[in-house]
């Protein structure tokens, strides 16, 4: 690893990579990252400092070894070597500058899921199905759907709530706060000929509840809206959960406490969970 804020180009070839650097990097210019790795008890002290001092953005990677590293965009290469210089100067992390050059917009994935076809477009949002936790949460979303009311948190480009709508869910509602997610949602909601409801509403200004949530989103970003995100399920629900790596799993369910857990999956160091409440998950499943 480099111990300085060298620059060093980065290919970013793994179409899983993209998908998560896509919201950090300008499709009109260089982007510059500050990729740092901390261990797992400093995730948020890290990052909480990172935000403090500016970046666009931040993903939580996993290396082959299982150690954790924060990428950071920043829009300027004097910020993200400051940035890098300022960790460095802490004397406790390893952190490094890369510069990322622009790429043409990939074009729309296509996706067959248990016969839900997906046409999704990413542009700058995130869920084109390549990630992990998109996968997964697109394979437990397209498995449970259907009647229920659905409520995506964090919809990013819509995949997992048009999943849910062509699954044969009675309702759906994608939120987000990105003003280019909403864009992307709709765009592909239409292109998928679906019809549902794409609102910047947060979670907890809602006044109606639901009988399936999805949330892939990260821990840091997860922890804050747990609250909300339990009071919008009815009595009888279903909670599906990821974006977190498998380390920080039990944290997660602490704030779900009180729901069971009926299922997971795990691929690739990251975790999904799905919880029921207590009418839910002593009802019987189904294959």
């Amino acid at each position: 690893a480099l111990r300085s804020s060298a620059l060093r180009s980065s290919a970013l070839r793994s179409s899983a990579l993209r998908e998560v650097f896509a919201s950090l990097t300008r499709l009109d210019g260089m982007s510059w990252l500050v990729r740092v790795r901390v261990p797992l008890a400093e995730i948020d002290i890290v990052s909480a400092d990172l935000w403090a001092r500016g970046t666009d953005g931040i993903a939580e990677m996993t290396d082959a070894a299982g150690g954790i590293e924060l990428v950071a965009g920043f829009t300027t290469e004097a910020m993200a070597r400051s940035v890098a210089a300022a960790l460095l100067d802490q004397g406790r992390f390893d952190a490094h500058v890369e510069a990322v050059e622009p790429w043409p917009t990939p074009p729309p994935t296509q996706i067959d899921h248990d016969g839900v076809q997906l046409r999704i477009d990413a542009g700058p949002a995130f869920g084109h199905g390549a990630h992990p936790t998109t996968s997964m949460a697109l394979e437990l979303v397209v498995r449970a759907a259907h009647g229920h009311t659905v409520l995506d948190v964090g919809c990013g480009t819509g995949i997992l709530a048009i999943a849910a709508a062509k699954a044969g869910a009675a309702s759906v509602l994608a939120i987000d706060h990105d003003p280019d997610a909403l864009v992307s949602a709709r765009r592909n909601a239409d292109d998928n000929g679906v019809e549902i409801e794409i609102s910047g509403t947060a979670v907890a200004t809602l006044d109606q509840q639901f009988s399936l949530i999805v949330a892939n989103l990260l821990a840091a970003d997860l922890r804050p809206v747990a609250s909300a995100v339990r009071a919008a399920l009815t009595d009888d629900a279903t909670l599906i959960l990821t974006g977190f790596l498998i380390e920080q799993s039990d944290e997660v369910r602490s704030w779900f406490d009180d729901l069971d857990l009926v299922d997971r999956l795990r691929r690739d160091g990251w975790d999904a969970l799905v919880l029921g409440t207590p009418a839910r998950s002593s009802a019987p499943r189904h294959p």
